[in-house]
This record gives structure tokens, C-alpha cells and sequence, in this order.
């Protein structure tokens, strides 16, 4: 932990959740001398604590515990609850469990206590297999074979039991890495070629003709997993061929699932999938306008981040990304701009502490929807302040990079508002930028050429420029997503024919792919 007066003990405390926090009650018994309560008095008095005052807790100290050192109880502290916090999230392992089990058989073998062998390994398998677990499941079944083979004579299962249950388990195992190895197969191929490609659409049509021809033999070994692996490889099919009403209602069924098999979500892996399947469900939602579904998912989305999210603390965090700018980009698509700025001001009351806990990526992400918001509403000012802020975190590539984007959007405003010396600078800045960046989306060249031309009034052929920009929207991903994060076509459809930026914006998300 850091030295001096610093927060990092308080921000740690603070970041707990309430299980978390009486984990570590009891794990720092085991590591506390008997009635020496001085760390755990500064645990709650931090935890008690809204806003950090060190000279208040060094006060109390002094009057209370004369021998302490402060600095070093802090310290001591800081590092028993990262241990803690370890463990905490190890215990919770269905693999780590699995592996002391194991490990546990094996000391009991050694010592001859069969029963109790016997007794782990069963209980640990029932566990497995509560979670449709057979990979972890078919390594209990051959631990209770190495044993029945040590100790035959010794009560257990009986042979014909533990090979039907291999069997059992590594059919599971088979069916799962048959559905599991084609999602990866036909993502693979759409990353490589694109979903334009013959070979690609073919795969996919394969996949889709495949799933509904499933013999009773193949489903009678679909437990959860196959099941849900199967429904990612429709819902990709179905994307490829772009029928997004059959991919919006794979997903409805992917959900379904998972709330048939609430008890699942108990496992922090099985949580991130359902996070990451309901997200994909509102991204579907979002670009087919299915308006009164989509209020419904994002509420069932924010449920469940409050409510049954048991992750670290950085994943919660990156969850909350994930749903403002899910929120905030719906809120530009459909032009509710008064229901953004409510969202905005609630989520940063009430979730705003989560912010510390992003990667720079996510800052970024999080700052660049703030920014459309505010660009999109002609609130100028404080947009170029979240420019600011974006500009100021570390460096990092995604696509065109988020710090070319924000210059872009930059110069964008400085276009709007006549700043035209400033304009010029700007676009000259952006051509040295790109030229060292070497790779950037061809629209990036057409839209400083046009954005120069507005600031000198030179309209050359507007109607070309937004028809060559159009055409390279529908052909290619990478431009996609230099026109979708800037929102180029609408603010020079605005520009050029003297009309609402609003409005334009709207327009532009009903026609976009």
C-alpha cells in the first residue's frame, strides 16, 4: 500500500460488498491475536466513515492505542483485506474446489480412511454436476476409479456405476465441444471474411439447417451449456443473414434459459455470460427500433447488475459501462435527449463512484458517449470539456482510436461554431496524426476535405460527399464505425442543407445498417 495520507485503504473498504466485508470479519480471526481489535476497529471506523479523514483516525488512535503506528496499521490492514479478498474469490471456483478435493482424497487414501474418501469425492461430484459441470465432474469419476482400483474390496460405488457415469459425462463433454467449436468456427470465418462472403453465408445457412435437424440421441446429451452454445451459433447464423427478427428471438430463448436455470447464476462465469447475452439482446433491439422492448431489457439489465451481479469490483464497474452507453447511444438514436440528461445526472449520483474502478479503454468509452450526448444537444461547451477529460487518459487502440475520434468531434464543433483559425489548425494537427498512424478508414480523408471546405465556404459537390461516405458505410466495418462514433453524414447533411442536427441524427440511425 502506498504510503502517507493517502485514501487507497478507505477507496478499498468502500469497494466491498456486504458479503465481502463479513468474509473478512471472519477470515481476519484466523489472523488477528485474541483481543487485539485494533485493526479490525479501524476497519469499521473507515467503513463508517463518507468522506476519508485520516487526522480524525490518527486522533482516536493516539488517545486509544498509544503503542500503534498508525501507518503500519493501515498498511497491515490494507494487505489482509487484499488476502482476504483473495480468498474470498478462490473459494468460489467450482476448479479450485474440485482440486482440493482431489488433493484431499489422495491424504485419505494415504492414510487408508476409504469412507471419507469416498465421502469428498461423492459430495464434490454432486456439486459438479449441480452446475452441469462434466469436465470438473469426469475428473472426480476418475479419481473414484483410481481409488476403487487401489481399494476394490472396500465399500463405493460399484464399477458399472462410475463407467456408465464417464460415459455420461464425457457424451456431455461431446456435445458441448461440437456446438462450442462451431461458433468459434463460423466467428472465425465472419472476422476473416466479412458477412458478405459466399463461403461465410453458406457455413451459416449449414449451421441453422443442422440445429433443427438435432436426433433425440444428440439431445438427450444437451444439458445447459450444449443448449446454450447451440442458440449462439443460430443467433450468429441468423446475424450473418441478416434476420435480425430471428436473432433477437434466439437470444429471447438464450434468456429464457438462463432463467429457467437460475441457479447457475450462483457461478460468477455463468453471470458474465447472462450479462453478455442480455447486452447482445439490446444491441439487436436498438438497431431493429423495437422501442417498447428495449425499455423493458434495459430495466431486466439494470436488475441484474444491482441485484444478482456478484462479481470484483472491475467488472461491475464495466458493467455499468456497458449500460450507460448502451443507455445514452439509444437515447441519441431515438432523439430523447431530456430522458439523457436525466439518466446521465441520476447514474452519476448513484453509480458514479464505480468510474475509479475502469480501464482507461472504458473511461474513454464512457467519456465518448457523454460527448455525443452534449455534441448532439448543441451543448458545445461542456462537450469539448468531455473532450478534454477523453484526451487526458492513456493511450489506447481500438479501431480508429478514441483520441482520433475525439478530435474529430473537436474539430466538428470548432466547424459549427465559425472558429475557423482554430479549424485550420485542427485539421492540419488530425493529417499529422493520421499519417503517423499509417492505418485509418478511407471516410477519414473525405471528412476532413469536407469539414475544411464548410470553415473556408467552399461547398464542393455536397451531395458526392455524403453519397461517397453513404457508400462506404454499407461496404465496409471499419468505416462503419468512424461514421457511427462521429456522426459525420448527419452534422454535414446539417452543415450543407442549413437543417436540425437532431433531427438529421435520427434520420441517419433509421437508415444506417
Amino acid at each position: 500500500m502506498p504510503r502517507g495520507a493517502t485514501s487507497d485503504l478507505f477507496d478499498l473498504i468502500h469497494s466491498m460488498t456486504k458479503n465481502e466485508k463479513g468474509y473478512f470479519k471472519k477470515y481476519s480471526s484466523g489472523y488477528i491475536k485474541k483481543g487485539d481489535s485494533k485493526y479490525l476497529k479501524l476497519f469499521d471506523l473507515i467503513n463508517k466513515q463518507k468522506k476519508y479523514n485520516e487526522d480524525v483516525l490518527i486522533t482516536y488512535f493516539e488517545q486509544n492505542y498509544a503503542e500503534a503506528h498508525f501507518s503500519a496499521l493501515k498498511n497491515y490492514l490494507f494487505n489482509l483485506i487484499i488476502d482476504a479478498l483473495r480468498s474470498f474469490s478462490t473459494s468460489k471456483k467450482l476448479q479450485v474446489i474440485v482440486s482440493s478435493a482431489i488433493h484431499a482424497s489422495e491424504i485419505l487414501l494415504s492414510k487408508g480412511l476409504i469412507p471419507s474418501c469416498n465421502k469428498i469425492l461423492k459430495r464434490t461430484k454432486r456439486y459438479a454436476l449441480g452446475f452441469e459441470s462434466y469436465p470438473e465432474a469426469l475428473l472426480i469419476i476418475q479419481q473414484e476409479l483410481y481409488i476403487y482400483s487401489r481399494t476394490s474390496r472396500q465399500k463405493g460405488s460399484s464399477i458399472e456405476t462410475l463407467l456408465k457415469e464417464r460415459q455420461d459425462a464425457i457424451e456431455h463433454i461431446r456435445t458441448e465441444e461440437r456446438f462450442s467449436s462451431a461458433y468459434w468456427k463460423l466467428s472465425g470465418m465472419l472476422l476473416k471474411y466479412g458477412n458478405q462472403d459466399k463461403k461465410v453465408k453458406s457455413l451459416a445457412e449449414k449451421y441453422i439447417i443442422n440445429l433443427k435437424q438435432l436426433s433425440e440421441e444428440e439431445k438427450k446429451y444437451m444439458g445447459f451449456r450444449a443448449q446454450k452454445d447451440a442458440l449462439e451459433v443460430k443467433a450468429l447464423a441468423y446475424n450473418i443473414l441478416l434476420d435480425v427478427d430471428a436473432s433477437i428471438n434466439t437470444l429471447k430463448t438464450k434468456i429464457a434459459l438462463f432463467q429457467k436455470n437460475k441457479y447457475l447464476l450462483k457461478q460468477e462465469a455463468w453471470q458474465r455470460s447472462f450479462f453478455i447475452t442480455l447486452s447482445n439482446y439490446i444491441s439487436l433491439l436498438i438497431s431493429a427500433n423495437k422501442e417498447n422492448e428495449i425499455n423493458d431489457a434495459l430495466g431486466d439489465l439494470e436488475t441484474f447488475i444491482v441485484k444478482d451481479l456478484k462479481v470484483d469490483i472491475k467488472s461491475t464497474a464495466k458493467a455499468w459501462e456497458s449500460l450507460y452507453t448502451m443507455k445514452t447511444r439509444y437515447y441519441i438514436k431515438v432523439g430523447y435527449y431530456d430522458k439523457a440528461y436525466d439518466f446521465l445526472e441520476g447514474f452519476n449520483e448513484q453509480y458514479g463512484q464505480y468510474k475509479k474502478h475502469l480501464s482507461p479503454f472504458n473511461k474513454m468509452r464512457m467519456a465518448h458517449s457523454t460527448i455525443l450526448v452534449h455534441f448532439t444537444s448543441g451543448k458545445f461547451d461542456l462537450a469539448l470539456e468531455e473532450i478534454n477529460s477523453l484526451l487526458s487518459y492513456q493511450r489506447v487502440h481500438n479501431r480508429v482510436e478514441l483520441k482520433t475520434i475525439a478530435r474529430f468531434l473537436e474539430l466538428m464543433i470548432h466547424v459549427e461554431l465559425n472558429n475557423n483559425l482554430l479549424v485550420e489548425s485542427l485539421v492540419n494537427s488530425i493529417y499529422r496524426l493520421m499519417q503517423k498512424e499509417k492505418t485509418y478508414p478511407l471516410s477519414t480523408t473525405i471528412t476532413l476535405k469536407a469539414l475544411k471546405d464548410l470553415s473556408s465556404n467552399q461547398k464542393s459537390n455536397p451531395e458526392n460527399t455524403i453519397n461517397q461516405l453513404e457508400e462506404l458505410l454499407i461496404t465496409n466495418k471499419a468505416e462503419q464505425q468512424f461514421m457511427k462514433d462521429t456522426l459525420i453524414i448527419p452534422f454535414l447533411r446539417h452543415r450543407y442543407f442549413k437543417t436540425n442536427l437532431q433531427e438529421e441524427v435520427v434520420k441517419y440511425y433509421q437508415k444506417s445498417p
